[in-house]
């Protein structure tokens, strides 16, 4: 551009850095999408096809920019889904229903808007549920429950006031007195974690509800010991489902449409799960994940410089060159047809099995791009 002949209206610092620009947005085009041709193993980390293999097997689709690691496809992805008609909504709406239906089934609801409604009857569904088994089995009172119910109580006398220590021992006390035959009867053990429970959710002292909590926890930790065999799954995948829906009822309570948020949901896994490094956090573990990786915009809005690259892709580089080379409808129409590809099953299969002669028809951009730039100028 430096040696090329300046017109009126130009100068040749400005037909250099046009220039430029347009070699760096054709390096970081080719780049993007030679790594994305190039498909299957030499595209997705093991990783990440792992979790896009967990999506796909909750029902979450997910679509060849979600896959990529390349932030060119990723930044087209954020601005084609501004775009009307390029179907970007239409696919965003069945991955957050999908979403929504896989955060529902691990309370064992199976809805596709997770509303207040649905939260209420998967509550109320599960407390028959501990109704029941609690009815026709007993708390054991055995060894460990004695040294955690002990080992509280004096924690409470010693690090607590004097307040928080009568209420813990008050309960404790309360708890055993119901004792027979070396066992608590299941309607007893109910009516202590109602009440407990109660207690927690009425109180603002952090201490008071430590003590409370740890109450709670070593007298279920009792009965999940001694729940008799023949009703220990169903209470087990009780607990696991009333765990879930514990840990995701903030999410239910800030939606006011029922659906819930993907990325906000990493944040609520690792508070109820402080093991979540180690343990995975279980099915609402890999739907965080999912959520992080696939389903939030990964281009902030303050990326503006990066979707104007993309957005000057899409009309033709015509902003990026100082003049309007498309009306509105050629930019919806532009869209939809890059949303079409991004979107596309066969834009997912490609990335994950690979189309090695895209990679072949990325190779001139870098130099095609900054030739039609120089063209255009003169």
């Amino acid at each position: 551009a430096g040696l090329q002949p300046v017109l009126s209206g130009q100068s040749r610092a400005e037909n250099a850095a046009t220039g430029a620009a347009w070699g760096a947005g054709g390096q970081l085009a080719a780049s993007g999408l030679s790594r994305a041709a190039k498909g299957g193993k030499d595209a997705i980390e093991p990783a990440l096809r792992d979790l896009a293999m967990k999506a796909e097997s909750y029902g979450i689709p997910v679509t060849m920019a979600q896959l990529s690691d390349s932030r060119f496809l990723r930044t087209l992805k954020s601005v084609v889904d501004k775009l009307p008609f390029s179907g970007s909504q239409k696919l965003a709406g069945q991955q957050q229903k999908a979403f929504n239906r896989a955060v529902a089934q691990t309370f064992g609801e199976s809805a596709d808007n997770v509303s207040t409604d649905v939260a209420a009857a998967a509550k109320r569904r599960l407390g028959r549920t501990f109704e029941a088994l609690s009815a026709r089995n007993k708390v054991k009172v055995d060894g460990q429950l004695l040294n955690d119910l002990v080992s509280l109580s004096d924690e409470a006398s010693k690090t607590g006031t004097a307040d928080n220590a009568r209420a813990v021992t008050s309960l404790v006390d309360d708890f055993l007195s119901k004792t027979e035959n070396g066992a608590v009867s299941g309607k007893a053990y109910r009516e202590l974690d109602s009440r407990v429970g109660r207690l927690i959710k009425g109180t603002q002292d952090g201490d008071k509800r430590h003590y409370l909590g740890r109450l709670r926890d070593s007298i279920r930790d009792a009965m999940d010991r001694s729940i008799s065999p023949g009703d220990s799954k169903a209470w087990q995948g009780a607990r696991k489902q009333y765990r879930n829906l514990k840990t995701v009822e903030d999410l239910i309570e800030k939606s006011a449409t029922g659906d819930l948020s993907p990325a906000l949901l990493l944040g609520l896994v690792r508070r109820a799960d402080k093991n979540m490094a180690y343990t995975g956090g279980g099915e609402l573990g890999d739907l965080a994940r999912i959520g992080q990786r696939f389903l939030k915009d990964p281009i902030p809005n303050s990326g503006t410089a990066e979707r104007l690259l993309a957005a000057g892709a899409i009309g033709g580089g015509g902003y990026a060159l100082g003049i309007d080379p498309t009306t509105l409808a050629t930019m919806a129409l532009m869209g939809r047809g890059v949303g079409g590809v991004l979107n596309s099953n066969a834009g997912r299969r490609y990335m994950l099995q690979g189309a090695p002669a895209l990679q072949r028809l990325g190779q001139p951009l870098p130099y095609m791009l900054p030739a039609a730039a120089n063209a255009q100028q003169q």
